[in-house]
């Protein structure tokens, strides 16, 4: 009966009838702390001077998960770099919003490394732009992608990176089984269709080139010959093998990026 909640509320995408406002004042009642409410806004109206909306921030707390346009970044990185005490040039400032202006959670990451590292000095844009560079973040499918056009160096790079991340390695393995299976679905022509494949494999549309593209250009042994590779990679893994793991992937990136 006291269990925590979570709901989930879509609003249409029309206006706000009277009737749905009417709906969301009796949903009010029920407002608690055990109740998280993620409310999707489709509606163009502004909600915020609903009589529903009001009564909700009343009961909880409301906390606003759109991008930040770029003038209300700036504002976030203003008061992070006040409330961090930190003295940043301008133009290093200005870089970092270039950069992360649609990553907040990189933006507080960075500035908090930034205030460890000069906590009494001037950051300045040179200072930070070897930083920004050695601190990319990347991705399992950008390392995936790497492997897949050929590109060894890239994926070798990535992987150094994922290795200072200290990113879980059986996400990683995961991660690659699951575009080699679809690749192999792709050869054995599951389905007629192919982009039929890549859609029930829920497959970004941004790398169905890539996907394909592999899958026309490589023979089957080799995919067997990698998945067989990431199941021994895997028993490695459990058994805790913990420094040859990194050194086997890079051995798996060469196999799989080197052209036939």
């Amino acid at each position: 009966m006291f269990k925590k909640k979570i709901i989930i509320l879509n609003l249409p995408k029309q206006i706000l009838t009277k009737e749905i406002q009417k709906q969301l004042v009796y949903l009010s009642n029920f407002i608690n702390p055990d109740i998280l409410l993620i409310i999707h806004k489709n509606v163009k109206e502004n909600i915020s001077n609903n009589v529903w909306f009001n009564i909700f921030q009343l009961k909880g707390t409301i906390i606003y998960c759109n991008s930040l346009i770029k003038q209300k970044t700036n504002i976030w990185i203003n008061n992070k770099i006040y409330d961090s005490k930190i003295n940043i040039h301008k133009n290093a400032k200005e870089l970092l919003l270039k950069l992360y202006s649609g990553n907040i959670l990189f933006l507080y990451n960075t500035i908090n490394m930034l205030m460890l590292i000069w906590p009494k000095r001037l950051i300045t844009i040179e200072k930070i732009k070897p930083f920004i560079n050695n601190s990319t973040l990347f991705t399992p499918e950008e390392w995936i992608d790497s492997m897949l056009i050929g590109d060894l160096n890239k994926s070798i790079k990535i992987l150094n990176n994922l290795f200072i991340q200290n990113y879980n390695q059986i996400v990683l393995i995961r991660s690659l089984q699951y575009n080699l299976i679809t690749i192999l679905m792709i050869q054995r022509k599951i389905f007629p269709n192919i982009y039929d494949i890549l859609k029930m494999r829920k497959t970004s549309k941004s790398r169905y080139l890539t996907l394909i593209y592999f899958s026309r250009c490589e023979n089957i042994e080799k995919i067997n010959k990698s998945i067989t590779l990431l199941t021994k990679i895997e028993i490695n893994i459990k058994k805790k093998y913990e420094t040859s793991i990194w050194n086997q992937l890079k051995i798996l990136s060469c196999i799989i990026s080197k052209k036939n």
